[in-house]
């Protein structure tokens, strides 16, 4: 396993950590300070992430049509990130990954962090900027995790994916 594989898996491990003490927090301002310190460090990150918190919940994301179902609110948080994942991937790499063709509804979302089109966006320095950017934006000291994310088109029109 190569080295940037490895920062990853320990990542994913340490946000389910935290995702395990949020689900198991009872108060509102102990669950809000958890969330508010879980970040995503890139995609595959965020992807990788999905894909084990939500593992035998009855609520699996498994597969690419469950993360883009899970994401379609235009203004949810995962709604934002793939939107931007997707805008980027198109400007990097001129291939819409909504497309059945570039990515197929059914593969795993272990084989789709993998994919050499999400893996490309975060060795691009532009990119992985912006996706950090977004991830730590705070306004005035408040953690405001994409709230200035605003997409220039309409990225998350799903009628080519069911």
């Amino acid at each position: 396993m190569d080295k940037q594989r490895q920062i990853q898996e320990a990542q994913v491990k340490k946000l389910l950590q935290q995702y395990r003490a949020y689900t198991q927090a009872t108060e509102p301002d102990v669950k809000k300070a958890i969330s508010d310190g879980m970040f995503f460090a890139d995609p595959v990150i965020w992807i990788l992430y999905k894909y084990h918190a939500y593992k035998g919940s009855g609520h699996d994301l498994a597969t690419w049509s469950d993360l883009i179902t899970h994401s379609s609110p235009k203004g949810d948080i995962c709604g934002k990130r793939l939107t931007f994942l997707r805008s980027a991937v198109k400007a990097t790499s001129h291939v819409d990954i909504f497309s059945p063709n570039i990515i197929p509804r059914n593969t795993s979302l272990l084989d789709v962090a993998r994919s050499p089109y999400i893996t490309s966006i975060i060795d691009t320095s532009l990119w992985a900027k912006q996706w950090t950017y977004h991830e730590h934006y705070q306004e005035n000291g408040i953690v405001s995790k994409w709230q200035l994310f605003i997409s220039s088109h309409d990225d998350m029109t799903h009628d080519c994916c069911h």
